[in-house]
């Protein structure tokens, strides 16, 4: 073999070898440069979001801030329109006002005109749904409301219309008048003859019905003008004595006390106990616990009905009161106004 041959031979084993480890070290050398680039890679975005962090917080600040000068400047704008209106209000005083007299004199005289007119058509109205009106004969009068004393009675009829203007009148189908029930079961049993004026003689004891309502301070300052006190029961003969003079002369006075609250849309209860309640001697001063009478005495009788007295310690002063359609005791408040009875020591001399 000739030596430039062989040369050549070794020259391209050589070039072979070579281009082998260079494309070894190359592999190498992009790998390690890849893995470089996202070192570089992931440390810019760590930089990037440590900066965009503080940025995103100082945009929140200004957002919010943004967000509280909206609303003072909504509130300016709001006062602003207020203003303007009161302005306009003040424009349209001011136009009023610098009416001449005799404008303003015009003006009342048209509103009144119209007031007028409108009168005349609701009459005009009224009166032709009252010719439109036919009404039937009244029925018979009710019963009395009560049987002993002072009450009412209704009578009633039907009535229909099929007018233009039905609805603008309301014929008369109920009449309502006073009545006196005189179904007096004790009557006969009173008599003035041994008592001072204005007292019944019953079963010993010299009393007055009041025929008004009044607080305990006014009611006891009455009595006393005449002589006399709120009655002092103190035993089960004196209470069937004053319920039994309560049955005689309360109806006359007390015509609502047979109501039946129930069929009420509104009642309160101290509107109930003024109709079916009356007043004697006794009270319970401010926070004690026992009632005393008009002599300062403690009382020692009592006709209580269940759950009275209340035992609570509350403000203000307490009095008795007689239910007229049990003859049980309550303790109500001395303030409101009942009806009472008076009693007197005094006999008329024969």
């Amino acid at each position: 073999m000739k030596t430039g041959n062989l040369f050549k031979i070794l020259f391209l084993i050589i070039a072979i070898f070579s281009v082998t480890v260079f494309s070894e070290d190359t592999k190498d050398y992009e790998k390690l440069f890849i893995e470089h680039r996202l070192e570089l890679l992931e440390n810019g975005i760590a930089s990037y979001v440590g900066e965009s962090i503080p940025k995103m917080r100082s945009l929140e600040d200004q957002v919010e801030y943004l967000q509280k000068e909206n609303t003072i400047l909504h509130d300016i704008i709001e006062n602003q329109n207020k203003k303007i209106k009161t302005l306009q209000w003040a424009t349209e005083d001011m136009k009023v006002n610098q009416l001449t007299r005799e404008e303003r004199d015009l003006v009342t005289e048209l509103k009144w005109t119209i007031f007028d007119l409108k009168e005349a058509n609701r009459e005009l109205q009224e009166d032709a749904c009252m010719r439109k009106t036919e009404c039937n004969e009244w029925e018979e009068w009710s019963r009395c409301s009560v049987d002993c004393g002072k009450g009412t009675r209704i009578r009633s009829r039907g009535c229909s219309n099929t007018g233009r203007f039905s609805s603008m009148c309301k014929p008369l189908d109920i009449e309502e008048q006073s009545c006196h029930g005189s179904n007096c079961r004790f009557q006969s049993t009173l008599s003035q003859f041994d008592c001072p004026d204005g007292y019944y003689s019953f079963q010993g004891l010299c009393l007055r019905f009041s025929g008004r309502q009044d607080g305990r301070l006014h009611s006891t300052i009455l009595c006393e003008e005449e002589s006399s006190h709120l009655v002092f029961i103190d035993s089960a003969e004196k209470h069937e004595a004053v319920v039994e003079f309560i049955n005689i002369v309360a109806p006359e006075y007390m015509v609502d006390m047979h109501e039946d609250f129930s069929k009420r849309e509104y009642w309160d209860f101290h509107d109930i106990d003024q109709k079916t309640h009356v007043a004697v001697d006794g009270i319970r001063k401010h926070q004690k616990t026992y009632f005393i009478n008009w002599k300062e005495q403690n009382m020692t009788y009592f006709n209580w009905a269940v759950g009275q007295p209340r035992n609570d310690k509350s403000d203000g002063d307490y009095c008795v009161t007689i239910n007229v359609l049990t003859g049980e005791w309550y303790m109500k408040c001395c303030t409101v106004t009942f009806f009472y009875i008076c009693e007197s020591e005094e006999r008329r001399e024969r």
